[in-house]
């Protein structure tokens, strides 16, 4: 993110406290972000035929950007393929409240 000219960390301290989907499904404890983002992009990508991903670079080969999107008729963790890749070591990590969101 990119503002007044100046970079603008948005990840991880800004999403932390503002996101509500984030704030549920870490049950308040920005610690497991990142677990939380490397079970969704792993479920979506790492399963077959539950999503894809695309990258972007720079003309040096830097990551720029990305998107990972789950393909139609499928729903993240829905699947057990999806579910695989680390959804049950996540929940286990997760306070009891938080799991009713899941």
């Amino acid at each position: 993110m990119v503002r007044s000219g100046r970079r603008v960390a948005a990840w991880p301290n800004a999403y932390r406290w503002v996101d509500p989907m984030g704030i549920a499904l870490t049950g308040k404890d920005p610690n497991l972000l990142p677990m939380l983002c490397k079970v969704m992009v792993g479920g979506l990508v790492l399963a077959p035929g539950v999503g894809e991903a695309y990258s972007a670079r720079d003309e040096n080969g830097l990551l720029v950007g990305f998107l990972v999107f789950s393909l139609p008729g499928q729903l993240l963790f829905l699947s057990e393929k999806s579910r695989a890749q680390g959804y049950y070591d996540y929940v286990n990590m997760l306070a009891p409240e938080a799991k009713e969101f899941l």
